[in-house]
Parts: structure tokens; C-alpha cells; sequence
């Protein structure tokens, strides 16, 4: 008598599992520190778009920090994640943070985030 084996074994279906869970695990982790830096670049993109090309640094981070608290994201400040520094084309907006998440016991993720930001020549509010 021939027996083939039909479909998945018992071994093969719990290793599935397995692999789902822990990438799903993953994606929990990191999903929130993605959306985050998602909604930090739009609202840097709308401050600078929104301020006129003369405006101080001290007007970008009270914009910035007002719309971080606007979008809920209250555990990082705005200060310490981006600097601003007016050059002669307007300002200039460096974005550099790391955020920490869980994974289990004692491994954690590690993510960073580095951008530059130009008030480009297109700017509206003048």
C-alpha cells in the first residue's frame, strides 16, 4: 500500500503558528513609533509651509509643540527631537530622535529617525 502524504503535518502547521505570532509580535512593537515619525513629518512639513520665511526658531518649536499635543504624541517633546535654524532661505529643520520598544524580556527595539527639512521657496504665508 502507497501513503502519500496529503496537506500539512502537525509539525508544519504549529511552526506557522509560531512564525504568525512572532511577526505579528513585531509588527505591534514597532507600528506605534512608525505612525508616530509618519505624524511628526506632516506636521513639520505643515509648520514650515504655514510660517512666514522670517520666522524665528522660538515660533517653529511653539507651533511644533502645540501640534504634537494636538496629535497625541505626549512622550516626546519637540524640542528635543527637532532643531530649527534660520537660514537665508528660511528655516531649516533637522529631525533626529530614537524610540525604545519592547519585544520581550530584556530585547528591545531600537529605532531612529533622521530628516532635514528646507521652508522651501514656495512658501505661502509671507
Amino acid at each position: 500500500m502507497n501513503q502519500n502524504q496529503r496537506g500539512a503535518s502537525y509539525l508544519g502547521i504549529f511552526a506557522l503558528i509560531i512564525s504568525a505570532v512572532f511577526f505579528i509580535k513585531v509588527a505591534v512593537a514597532l507600528f506605534p513609533a512608525y505612525y508616530d515619525d509618519r505624524v511628526i513629518n506632516q506636521q513639520i512639513q505643515e509648520v514650515l509651509k504655514n510660517l512666514p520665511k522670517s520666522a524665528s526658531t522660538e515660533e517653529f518649536n511653539k507651533e511644533f509643540a502645540t501640534r504634537l499635543q494636538l496629535n497625541n504624541i505626549r512622550d516626546l517633546k519637540a524640542e528635543e527631537i527637532a532643531k530649527a535654524e534660520v537660514t537665508g532661505t528660511g528655516l531649516k529643520v533637522k529631525k533626529s530622535y530614537q524610540r525604545q520598544a519592547d519585544f520581550l524580556k530584556d530585547t528591545r527595539f531600537v529605532t531612529s529617525f533622521d530628516k532635514e527639512f528646507v521652508q522651501s521657496s514656495t512658501n505661502m504665508a509671507e
